[in-house]
């Protein structure tokens, strides 16, 4: 039976707007609330309204939704060091980019690699750790 367009049922309209970056901005907040320990498939499954095998239709797990949010940190962080580099030359682009990155790792920690707990099993961009 096909769906009907503008479905009343809540739980269904939340089901049906569920995409990747809505999970990724659900782990972000959730991160940015309550620390590196709080992050579970299960809380952001809560915080998205779905139930957690849901999730997998997004993210490959744990881990995935960790590389994931790391990639979201690391674009963030390409975007507004470019931006203040823009134009700029020598110690007045260091000094730009160095301001830049620190501002950017005080409004969001949770995207910021170098804030995340020393033995996850991913590092920045989900690349794994040399043998």
């Amino acid at each position: 039976m096909p769906r009907a367009e503008g479905s009343s049922n809540p739980a269904r309209r939340s089901r049906d707007r569920v995409t990747k970056a809505r999970v990724v901005d659900a782990a972000v907040a959730l991160l940015d609330r309550q620390g590196a320990s709080a992050l579970s498939l299960a809380a952001v499954a809560r915080e998205v309204g779905v139930r957690t095998p849901s999730l997998y239709h997004h993210v490959e797990g744990l881990d995935g939704l960790r590389r994931e949010v790391r990639l979201r940190g690391v674009e963030r962080l390409g975007d507004a060091l470019q931006r203040a580099a823009g134009g700029r030359s020598g110690r007045d682009a260091l000094a730009a980019v160095a301001h830049a990155y620190r501002a950017l790792a005080m409004t969001i920690p949770a995207c910021t690699p170098s804030r995340w707990p020393a033995g996850t099993k991913t590092t920045t961009c989900g690349r794994r750790p040399a043998a």
